[in-house]
């Protein structure tokens, strides 16, 4: 197998510091295929949108996919009332590459968020680039999304010897999807320029699932973002979260995490080879890139991939790096795909998070601060959530949602589950219980809690969590985030595995 591109070798890996990444990202032989051309100018209610296709990088050579040159649909929007300062927003989005390939519905409102925002918006689509066909597949198909990233991670596990001078680095599929975005950046700045336009060369970079996962990892490698929004996507200590599911399930993980299930890969959870596969594509091994950044988390409490309390293994680390400018917005009663009212319910927040970072001064600080912590006893189970840093905001009120497993044999709430080969919808509804609502002083903090009978456990799991909702001074905007979820009992139904036992089975 022949290979176009040689790339620096950074040196022996570990969890922080790593340049293969950055090495990546930012080698630039391939640059001479880089480019945009404008496709169409739309004019609407207050905004205009540009479309372009932008060929983005060149991954490997054709000896390893079809689809070593990628290619997307840009859609620029620029809005009438534009503040030049506001940083641009960018959704990382999916998309196949084909002729016909255009906008989504349920991306479409981002184009028009534009004038809500007033800030330029940016959709770049066909991340990953896909459908994907690699030589030498055993199935001779076509793969998409999550069969694409698990088939690169078979390559790296397996077949290192195929890739010379330690390119096998390059494999994983994020690190194309990471590269895209970057030049993504670049190209819009070079049209954006070429039309005279004045903007802030600052993102705020968003994305959900695999888009949230890529998030994360620009974020660790391009200066220009400020703030990110990764959209169900929180599985940061990849190897804990998967043992935790293991144990939370029964045994087992997730059907919706079938296509990296079935390449062996929880059998090798603890081998030296998926350590290191690990350090390049867990957001948490780059963590030291993330200092000073801001993130907003959006979940789904009914997942089908995630567990919801994945966040529970690495909040406190990354709250560290960011001087607790880390928050999360959990939806209940929604899986993994999301519903069109919990979209447009993202955007009325992420819109409430760039105008506070826009308030942000050099030596004031315009979020909250946000601490909680648990108290369990024999008879209660208990929140207490702390709020300061409050002088943006007129009032607050504070939210408590819970819900129950179907039973004591797995801690799971998915909104759907795998049973006797066939795909079953779940009982996990979510109730919400109103604990306060109130002016704010100046200066004011909040301390409140929720406290709940620990006997409703007695059968199965329950699941508790908070919502605070912080209406803007002189606005009619709110910004609604959410505590951890704390669990009882605080038992596994299972113990945790070792080697390779940890196979286990899809649930």
């Amino acid at each position: 197998m022949i290979f176009k591109f040689v790339f620096t070798f950074c040196g022996l890996l570990s969890l922080v510091g790593c340049q293969y990444l950055e090495n990546f990202v930012n080698d630039n032989s391939d640059l001479s295929i880089v480019k945009h051309e404008l496709l169409s100018i739309n004019s609407s209610q207050g905004f205009t949108t540009y479309t372009l296709n932008l060929t983005s990088l060149q991954w490997f050579s054709p000896q390893l996919s079809d689809r070593s040159v990628w290619w997307h649909n840009v859609f620029v929007s620029v809005p009438d009332n534009l503040d030049e300062k506001k940083p641009i927003l960018y959704l990382i989005d999916d998309g196949r590459n084909e002729a016909n390939d255009t906008l989504s519905e349920r991306s479409k409102p981002f184009t028009s968020f534009s004038v809500q925002c007033k800030c330029i918006t940016v959709i770049q689509r066909q991340i990953p680039n896909q459908p994907i066909k690699f030589t030498g597949d055993p199935e001779n198909k076509y793969r998409i999304e999550d069969d694409i990233i698990a088939t690169t991670f078979a390559l790296y596990l397996y077949n290192k010897t195929l890739f010379p001078q330690e390119t096998y680095n390059y494999v994983p599929l994020l690190f194309p999807m990471v590269k895209s975005v970057k030049r993504g950046f670049d190209e819009t700045i070079k049209f954006l320029k070429s039309r005279k336009i004045n903007f802030t060369e600052k993102f705020v970079v968003g994305g959900a699932s695999k888009r949230g996962w890529t998030s994360w990892l620009v974020t660790a490698v391009d200066q220009r973002i400020i703030a990110t929004v990764p959209i169900v996507f929180d599985l940061l200590k990849w190897n804990e979260n998967f043992h935790n599911q293991y144990m939370s399930y029964g045994g087992g993980y997730s059907y919706a995490l079938f296509d990296y299930y079935s390449i062996g890969s929880t059998q090798l959870l603890d081998t030296l080879n998926t350590r290191e596969l690990l350090k390049l594509i867990d957001p948490i091994s780059y963590i030291e890139k993330y200092r000073g950044k801001k993130f907003l988390l959006f979940t789904a409490n009914n997942d089908q991939f995630f567990l919801p309390q994945n966040t529970r293994a690495w909040w406190r680390d990354l709250s560290i790096q960011t001087d607790n400018q880390v928050f999360i917005k959990r939806f209940p009663n929604v899986d993994h795909f999301l519903s069109d009212e919990t979209r447009l319910a993202m955007l009325k927040n992420v819109k409430s998070f760039l105008d506070l970072i826009n308030r942000d001064a050099d030596t004031t600080r315009t979020l909250p601060i946000f601490n909680w912590s648990f108290e369990n006893s024999l008879l209660f189970g208990k929140i207490e959530a702390k709020l300061s840093n409050l002088n943006e905001f007129e009032s607050y009120s504070l939210k408590a949602y819970w819900s129950f497993s179907e039973n004591k044999e797995k801690i799971d709430f998915r909104g759907s589950f795998l049973l006797n080969s066939n795909i079953r919808s779940s009982n996990v509804r979510w109730s919400d219980y109103s604990i306060v609502q109130d002016k704010l002083m100046p200066n004011s903090t909040i301390e409140n809690s929720y406290k709940t009978l620990r006997v409703f456990s007695l059968f199965r799991y329950m699941a508790f969590y908070v919502d605070v909702t912080l209406k803007l001074k002189n606005s009619d905007d709110v910004f609604t985030i959410s505590t951890d979820f704390n669990i009882m009992p605080e038992y596994y139904p299972v113990g945790d595995c070792h080697g390779k036992e940890c196979f286990g089975n899809l649930i």
